[in-house]
């Protein structure tokens, strides 16, 4: 009886320890993104390479890929997702395969 008393003991102690860490650390940090966080974030859909109604810088640029060249992978912040979009847009081949930006 002594044991089972000891087994209960060490799962409840852990169970607390468990819902004290998830109460005070996980459930904080879950979902960090405020109202004015929200704000301050890159809407990655309003800049899409080859769409009409998308909000890239459209300029004319002198560099200019075709199918045939190997094309360069572009990665980095997602803060400078409309520069790489308008990159995209100004110098690689019209209806070129991107892979969706996350």
């Amino acid at each position: 009886m002594k044991k089972v008393f000891v087994i209960l003991a060490a799962v409840l102690f852990f169970a607390a320890v468990n819902l004290f860490l998830y109460v005070t650390i996980t459930r904080r940090l879950a979902n960090n993104f405020s109202g004015v966080g929200q704000l301050k974030m890159v809407d990655v859909g309003r800049f899409l390479p080859f769409e009409e109604d998308s909000d890239l810088a459209r300029t004319g640029s002198s560099l200019k890929f075709t199918a045939e060249d190997e094309l360069p992978v572009l990665d980095g912040a997602a803060a400078l997702v409309p520069v790489y979009a308008s990159v995209i847009e100004n110098c690689y081949p019209d209806g070129t395969d991107i892979i969706p930006l996350k």
